[in-house]
């Protein structure tokens, strides 16, 4: 374990490469007065590393939002759903656990079966046997003490589902997608502001093998006012071009995907980069 040290910083760790031997990193951002952690990074299994190279990785840098694919979705057993998806992964796809106040609902044909401040880790019973339209939605707000980017966070799926076979090994992936942005940023989250930028775009889950449609408003006064823009696609590959006013002081955005059997994901992302 590494001394602390303050943020940003740029660390390089010497470790031994046995035969065989995996390492696993985790980061830490403690608080002002290094008595707890605010935000916890972990890596999902060990990396083996060969003698002589150098690994890079970047943590903590936006733009945060949720996560989906691997590990992380939600499945139907039965008549029980287990939710996991990380609300604020970082830029790099680093799943995080962070400080934040959350608020957490799930719904089945308009009647609540969770309403809690839990995140978006969380298991379901007694689902309807029955086809039904379902959403989850979460909603969380992060101190300025802890991050001043993606200071707030909506989110919300819409899909069908009914029971499903009850054996563990047969659980049901269910169709949660995400849209997740991807700038340049220095490592505070920050971008020049009074310049033209491309924003690269991901999209997970089901959607991104079958899209329908996606839309991307763009904000520069934390979501007073919006603005739609066009998504370019270019050999697969989807991209914003946006330019940041020059006395705009932050980027937020908000996106709505819907993808060919009509579930949905939409969210909306405050501050989720600032600009210098």
């Amino acid at each position: 374990m590494s001394a602390p040290f303050p943020l940003p910083a740029t660390v390089k760790t010497y470790v031994t490469t046995p035969k065989g031997f995996g390492w696993t990193v985790g980061l830490g951002q403690q608080n002002a007065s290094e008595d707890d952690t605010d935000v916890f990074y972990g890596e999902e299994s060990p990396v083996s590393y060969r003698a002589g190279r150098t690994y890079e990785s970047t943590y903590n840098v936006g733009v945060f939002s949720p996560l989906v694919g691997g590990a992380y979705g939600a499945w139907r057993s039965g008549d029980t759903l287990d939710l996991c998806v990380p609300d604020l992964a970082d830029g790099a796809g680093h799943p995080a656990s962070s400080v934040a106040a959350r608020h957490t609902t799930v719904t089945a044909g308009g009647s609540t079966l969770l309403d809690n401040d839990g995140d978006l880790c969380q298991t379901v019973d007694d689902l309807p046997a029955g086809s039904t339209r379902y959403t989850i939605r979460t909603d969380l707000t992060r101190p300025a003490t802890v991050a001043a980017t993606t200071s707030r966070l909506t989110a919300a799926w819409t899909f069908t589902s009914k029971h499903t076979s009850q054996q563990p090994s047969a659980s049901t992936p269910l169709p949660l997608s995400t849209v997740r942005f991807h700038p340049t940023l220095t490592p505070t989250g920050t971008a020049a502001s009074g310049r033209r930028t491309t924003v690269p775009l991901s999209i997970e889950g089901p959607a991104a093998k079958h899209l329908k449609s996606l839309v991307v408003k763009v904000s520069y006064d934390a979501g007073a006012t919006w603005s739609a823009v066009g998504v370019t696609t270019d050999h697969g590959k989807k991209t914003l071009a946006i330019t940041h006013p020059a006395k705009a002081r932050s980027v937020s955005f908000k996106t709505t995907l819907t993808d060919t059997e009509g579930n949905t994901y939409s969210a909306t992302i405050l501050r989720a980069y600032l600009l210098t």
